[in-house]
């Protein structure tokens, strides 16, 4: 399957999942419009080839917020990956340490910020954190 044609691999992916968990990953938030969008925005994305160029020396390397990556890649946070492997974020984690990317842990993860760390070895990684929205104390 070639991996650029997203239609075919959400169709795998929509045949190897339970149905819940593909509901809770094709869906957006609220109305769906940045969903939509986003569909939209791949769809009119085109690569430019740049043929004849010297390649001897390619760094696809990028440092973010101080960390540096090997290539401009990073797993952003999602949480409830056992949906979706039953491993969950240890999963991701490791295959983002292996291609050695960036990886956010989510406020809503499945696994342990303990297990998940373990997965990383030296590989970048970092925490989103959502604070309840329970009233502040007053002082």
């Amino acid at each position: 399957m070639d991996s650029a044609d997203f239609d075919a691999l959400e169709d795998a992916a929509r045949a190897r999942m339970s149905p819940a968990s593909f509901a809770f990953c094709a869906a957006g938030a609220d109305d769906e419009i940045t969903a939509a969008e986003n569909c939209l925005a791949w769809r009119r994305l085109r690569l430019r080839p740049r043929m004849l160029r010297e390649v001897v020396e390619i760094d696809t390397g990028a440092t973010v917020l101080g960390a540096r990556a090997t290539m401009p890649i990073m797993v952003a946070p999602s949480g409830r990956h056992r949906l979706f492997h039953p491993e969950g974020e240890i999963a991701t984690a490791r295959g983002a340490a292996a291609a050695e990317a960036i990886f956010v842990l989510a406020t809503n993860a499945t696994e342990k910020l303990e297990d998940v760390a373990a997965q990383r070895g030296g590989a970048a990684h970092w925490f989103q954190l959502y604070l309840s929205d329970a009233p502040s104390p007053r002082c």
